[in-house]
């Protein structure tokens, strides 16, 4: 069985369902696979659980809305699952080593850790 094939299905799904929540059940059932098996070949395949990638891509989407839009960063914190803009500025702050405002009073861009499995023409990088 191709894993890497499996693995790159699910990352579609999880790309396309971003923002509406999708849970590892619903991903392993749709690989045929148990939840404890699908979980297992992700690790393995990506390094991180479905779980952790969901949060690394919805707090890269939100540093780009950041650096590059106009909204609200309580509004984007919201957008992306955080109760609280306390919340999101621990989360946001782990993981880009700068805070949402400094983001936005800067424009950081380069120093931004952007985490992109997915390219455009929808492969994974890692898988390459």
């Amino acid at each position: 069985m191709n894993y890497q094939a499996v693995v790159l299905n699910a990352l579609e799904r999880i790309e396309a369902e971003l923002l509406d929540g999708i849970c590892t059940e619903v991903l392993a059932r749709e690989a045929f696979f148990s939840q404890y098996h699908f979980q297992r070949i992700f690790r393995k395949i990506t390094g991180m659980s479905v779980m952790e990638y969901v949060k690394k891509r919805k707090l890269s989407l939100a540093a780009e809305e950041i650096a590059y839009g106009t909204q609200n960063i309580l509004y984007i914190a919201f957008k992306y699952g955080y109760q609280s803009n306390e919340a999101f500025t621990r989360a946001f702050k782990a993981f880009h080593h700068v805070t949402p405002s400094e983001t936005r009073q800067y424009r950081i861009r380069k120093s931004l850790e952007k985490f992109q499995i997915i390219a455009d023409n929808k492969r994974a990088d890692f898988l390459l």
